[in-house]
């Protein structure tokens, strides 16, 4: 069987790296690979390296039929499309994929959202319903897959197959981080206003005198205006900005806080587990995403979502008692290994490609 992968971009993110676990078990089965981004990237150096060839197309927006034509000349070489995009995207290869009669698995990683224009949200809406319902979809969350269903997916064809992480690779990377005197504080994400790095600065000018180093381990391309407002931020309060391109698991484990202070729903993050998964004490905001795994531990410090005061409050009492840092990472290491690994992950995700074509 041939795979072709479809990207929102070639960046290094949570949907990317679960992408490619994804194409790594399908590669490791026999099956051949394929690649669709909008131009070469790490993530797309990632899927060359299992031997893909790369298609460059952009599928963030439904800009008219080139977009169609562009997308299916890719998908007639292969047996399935498997999306990792947004619904413009999802759509857009449906579309393709119904031209060339080619199988579509959609992978949603995060809450669904449609435009919020309301002409184009109903457009959105409509579009879906008509393509991407009748498809597999693996939904990474319970409350993912509820959204799906809200926009009219079937509720036989959604599979809930929640994302993983390598446990057994992190601890290897968390024996070997570096240890500091100074507790270090740090948050990953890429930038984008909805990930709450604004909270994450105003938390770090409150903590001026804990005696805490503070690291931002940002990237990404599609918000250059925030990203310039946050490194100036940052710059002023002598807060650490650094880009760990494809290394985010050893830039979390040098960490001894970590902030996941996200302002809108996730879908399953990726960095929340790695961090907990490296034995790191967390706090996060309460969204869904987040919230629904802190609600079965005790291994997350919750706090409201936008609350800079309870943010830095909660990081100020996990700097002064190192004990308690240890006690909360101990328990998400195991909360994580018992629930959350990735070579799990990976297998159902690819059970379903497998079965899109039969």
């Amino acid at each position: 069987m041939r795979i072709l992968f479809s990207l929102l971009d070639s960046q290094i993110g949570g949907a990317q790296r679960v992408a490619h676990l994804v194409a790594q078990e399908l590669h490791g089965r026999g099956h051949a690979i394929g690649v669709m981004a909008p131009s070469p990237g790490p993530a797309v150096d990632q899927f060359q390296g299992l031997g893909a060839e790369f298609h460059p197309a952009s599928v963030g927006s439904l800009r008219g039929a080139a977009d169609v034509r562009r997308v299916a000349s890719a998908t007639i070489g292969y047996d399935v499309l498997y999306s990792h995009t947004s619904i413009p995207g999802q759509i857009l290869g449906d579309i393709a994929c119904q031209v060339t009669k080619r199988a579509h698995v959609v992978h949603q990683h995060t809450v669904p959202r449609v435009s919020p224009s309301p002409v184009v949200g109903v457009m959105h809406r409509a579009l879906y319903r008509a393509t991407v319902v009748r498809r597999l979809i693996i939904a990474v969350a319970p409350h993912v897959r509820s959204a799906v269903l809200r926009l009219g997916a079937r509720p036989d064809l959604v599979e809930i197959v929640p994302n993983g992480v390598d446990a057994d690779a992190l601890e290897q990377i968390a024996v070997s981080a570096p240890r500091h005197v100074d507790p270090r504080v740090g948050m990953l994400a890429r930038f984008d206003p909805q990930k709450g790095i604004n909270v994450f600065l105003e938390a770090a000018a409150e903590l001026r005198d804990s005696g805490a180093a503070f690291v931002l381990g940002a990237s990404g391309r599609a918000y250059p205006e925030h990203e310039r407002d946050v490194r100036a931020e940052a710059g002023g309060l002598d807060v650490e900005v650094v880009d760990p391109g494809d290394r985010g698991a050893p830039f979390l484990s040098r960490l001894d806080i970590v902030v996941v202070p996200s302002l809108r729903a996730e879908g399953l993050p990726l960095t929340l587990l790695e961090a907990m998964a490296l034995g790191k004490a967390v706090v996060a905001s309460d969204v869904q995403g987040i919230g629904s795994i802190a609600g079965l531990t005790d291994a997350v410090v919750l706090v409201p979502v936008g609350d800079v005061r309870a943010t830095a409050d909660a990081i100020r009492a996990l700097i002064r008692d190192p004990s308690k840092r240890m006690r909360i990472g101990a328990r998400a290491v195991s909360f994580v290994r018992r629930g959350y690994r990735a070579d799990e992950a990976a297998r159902y995700a690819a059970d379903v490609v497998e079965r899109s074509t039969s």
